[in-house]
């Protein structure tokens, strides 16, 4: 079994047959549909830090909005985002930020939660929703549900890629094929370089695909579930 971000980046295959045009969609996105509000941020920090910090900033972002889910103590943020960002390699440095590194991760949780709040106008926020996994594909939990909103930031200083919106698809057709949220639309976030996209869900589905979500599901549902899949 494997999570939607594994998926989102192996599986060619796979891809290739669910959406044969996402190359194409992403090249002419980031050339001309992505969007800067707010402008890109100035600060600069150690590149070997980057992901402590955009954890750091994203879980500071859910602690604003749900500081139960922390029992009310903020020193359990950090902790937390020490723990993930160890689990996936033990060379990243995660002492605690200094002066300017607290000051990045507090504009990087303020513009997360000021989009999500924009995001959501009157629905329910949910940090890290939880899809149902399918097939070979494991449960995965996304960043945010905002309202009817998916929201997936990507803290980086990059353009966005075809694995970012890979994994998009694949939160949506987890939750398509277990109906367990209404969503209706997919936001793609780097709030580091105020570059941000949206699109519903059956737009994004015939952008990639030239199907809508049912019959791109259906299609998800049989290649993951069967055997012998090619990577």
């Amino acid at each position: 079994m494997i999570g939607a971000a594994t998926f989102a980046t192996r599986f060619s295959t796979v891809w290739q047959e669910l959406a044969p045009t996402l190359a194409l969609y992403v090249k002419t996105s980031n050339r001309a549909l992505a969007t800067r509000v707010p402008p890109p941020m100035k600060m600069v920090v150690d590149p070997r830090r980057q992901g402590f910090l955009s954890e750091l900033g994203f879980l500071y972002a859910a602690f604003a909005f749900d500081p139960l889910r922390y029992g009310f103590d903020e020193t359990r943020v950090l902790t937390e985002a020490k723990t993930r960002i160890s689990r996936h390699s033990l060379d990243v440095d995660v002492s605690s930020p200094v002066a300017e590194e607290k000051t990045y991760v507090t504009e990087l949780s303020r513009r997360m939660a000021s989009y999500v709040r924009q995001a959501a106008e009157s629905g329910r926020i949910v940090f890290e929703p939880e899809f149902q996994g399918c097939g070979f594909v494991d449960a995965s939990r996304g960043d945010v549900l905002a309202g009817s909103t998916l929201v997936e930031f990507k803290n980086v200083d990059r353009g966005f890629r075809g694995s970012d919106w890979r994994q998009c698809l694949t939160y949506l057709l987890l939750n398509y094929l277990g109906s367990k949220f209404d969503i209706r639309r997919v936001a793609l976030v780097n709030p580091r370089s105020g570059q941000m996209l949206v699109l519903g869900t059956d737009e994004l589905a015939n952008e990639v695909s030239g199907r809508k979500m049912t019959e791109l599901a259906r299609d998800f549902e049989q290649l993951v579930s069967g055997a012998g899949v090619s990577r």
